[in-house]
């Protein structure tokens, strides 16, 4: 919701910044958007075909922290952004970084994947 009203923000500011930082702000939207795309087909996909991460073989950490990287990635273009399409951008990054954080620490302990107290 927040990266539909960055673009929608983005849009209507659209002439205010140069061309190079009106397009970095928008890969920052795009980048963001794709990442958020990306993890949730996966948690699709595990919830239609839950030994998908086995069948992976160890490919989900890596897709893990790619995808971690990507919102790092759009959380340093979205300061391009200006207007009420930057502090959007941001708080949508933050808020995936936190979702996909919280989903590696509680994934890992249902798995079992806990200090040692099991």
């Amino acid at each position: 919701m927040l990266l539909i009203l960055a673009f929608r923000n983005w849009r209507a500011n659209q002439s205010a910044p140069s061309t190079l930082r009106n397009g970095i702000g928008l890969s920052s939207i795009v980048a963001l958007f794709a990442v958020w795309l990306v993890y949730w087909a996966m948690a699709l996909m595990v919830s239609i075909i839950p030994h998908m991460p086995v069948s992976l073989g160890g490919l989900d950490f890596p897709v893990f922290i790619l995808i971690l990287y990507s919102i790092l990635f759009g959380f340093v273009l979205a300061f391009a952004l200006c207007g009420r399409s930057r502090p959007e951008s941001i708080s949508a990054a933050f808020l995936m970084w936190a979702c996909i954080q919280a989903s590696i620490y509680f994934r890992g302990f249902s798995l079992g994947h806990t200090t040692g107290l099991n």
